[in-house]
C-alpha cells in the first residue's frame, strides 16, 4: 500500500504540473513563420515545425484534493518548463522537455485497515520527457516523464501494516521513475479560432498510467513482504 501511494503521489504531481499550471508561453525561438492548418482540419489551429521552442513560466503550485477517507496535498515549484518540437509526423506533434522540480506531497488515507499518513519532500530533481499533442486541436494525448536516482525524503507518520523502528520512519532514498500517462481523448485547453466572446468547456477524458518506480527501499519491502507471506504475515496488500 505504501509503495502504491508514493507512486500515485508522484504521478499526480507530474500530471498536474504539465497540464494545469503553465502561464501563456513566451516563445524564445521559432524557425518558421506563423501558419494555420489546412482545410483538412476544422479551424485555424497554429502549425508547429521541428525546432520550434517555448518556455513556460510557472508559479508555485498548491493543490488540495479531498475525497471521503483520502486527502492529497501537493506543493510544487518549477522555475520554467522549456518545450521543443522534435517530431511532426502523422497526426501528432512530439515535444521534449527537461527541467528541475522541487516540492512536497502529503497523503492521508484510510481504506479500513487503519490510517496511512505519508509525506514526501524533494528538491531540484532533474526531470525529462515528451508530450504528444494532437495537431488538429493542440490537445495533450500523452505525457511521458522520467528521472534517475533522484533524492527523496520520505516520512512515514502512520501506517497499520507493520511496526517500524524510528530510523525506518524517516528515510532518504534515491528513486528512479519512468511513467507514461495516456488519454483516451486528447485534453484540449483551447478551441480555435480564438475570437472575442468565444467560450468553451475543457475536454472530458479517461486516462491510464503505466510505468515503473524503483528504489532500494521498495525492493527491500517487497523482499520482506514475500518472506512474511510464507508465514501468513503479509503486511503489504
Amino acid at each position: 500500500m505504501k509503495t502504491k501511494l508514493i507512486g500515485v503521489l508522484i504521478c499526480v504531481m507530474l500530471m498536474t504540473t504539465l497540464l494545469t499550471v503553465a502561464k501563456p508561453p513566451e516563445k524564445i525561438e521559432n524557425t518558421s513563420p506563423t501558419e494555420t492548418m489546412s482545410s483538412a482540419y476544422d479551424a485555424d489551429v497554429p502549425v508547429w515545425e521541428v525546432g520550434d521552442k517555448w518556455t513556460y513560466k510557472i508559479d508555485n503550485i498548491s493543490i488540495n484534493y479531498y475525497q471521503e477517507s483520502q486527502t492529497i496535498n501537493l506543493y510544487l515549484a518549477i522555475a520554467e518548463l522549456p518545450l521543443t518540437v522534435i517530431d511532426t509526423a502523422g497526426d501528432y506533434y512530439t515535444l521534449a522537455f527537461q527541467t528541475n522540480m522541487s516540492g512536497q506531497g502529503k497523503v492521508y488515507t484510510d481504506q479500513g485497515d487503519g490510517p496511512v499518513n505519508i509525506s514526501i519532500t524533494f528538491t531540484s530533481i532533474a526531470l525529462s520527457g515528451n508530450v504528444i499533442i494532437e495537431k488538429s486541436t493542440l490537445g495533450v494525448k500523452e505525457i511521458s516523464a522520467s528521472f534517475e536516482k533522484q533524492k527523496f525524503l520520505v516520512d512515514i507518520i502512520d501506517q497499520p501494516y507493520i511496526e517500524l523502528p524510528l530510523w525506518l520512519r524517516h528515510i532518504s532514498t534515491k528513486i528512479t521513475m519512468d511513467i507514461t500517462t495516456n488519454y483516451d481523448t486528447p485534453i484540449t485547453m483551447l478551441t480555435f479560432p480564438l475570437n472575442t466572446g468565444i467560450f468553451w468547456n475543457s475536454t472530458a477524458t479517461n486516462f491510464s498510467i503505466n510505468g515503473k518506480i524503483q528504489c532500494f527501499w521498495f525492493k527491500l519491502l517487497n523482499f520482506l513482504n514475500n518472506l512474511a507471506k510464507l508465514f501468513d504475515k503479509e503486511f503489504l496488500p
